[in-house]
């Protein structure tokens, strides 16, 4: 994936598989924001709806943050990512949204 955020480029890259093993599916992300590697795990339904939890360790604090992930297809065609982790009140808060529209 290639964007902007605040002005700058930005790259990431994302993978998402089935461990036959567990019986869960795992997703992996890394970006230029960053050199570390953020690890999940959840299920997915029917539909293609998936949620999962994880975490990273924060490149200012070096502190290990706890996530949550949905992403679903929408009736539109497209994917919505959302990711949620603690806010400065240590709730859970939104962190980004993102719609993924197919290539022809």
């Amino acid at each position: 994936m290639s964007a902007s955020m605040m002005g700058q480029p930005f790259t990431g890259y994302g993978m998402l598989g089935y461990d036959n093993t567990t019986g869960r599916y795992w997703t992996t992300w890394n970006d230029s924001m960053s050199t570390g590697l953020m690890v999940s795990e959840g299920t997915c339904d029917d539909a293609g709806a998936c949620a999962f939890t994880g975490s990273w360790h924060d490149p200012v604090t070096r502190r290990e943050i706890r996530s949550r992930i949905t992403t679903r297809w929408t009736a539109a065609g497209t994917e919505l990512f959302e990711m949620y982790a603690p806010g400065p009140d240590g709730r859970e808060m939104k962190m980004m949204e993102i719609t993924y529209t197919r290539q022809p």
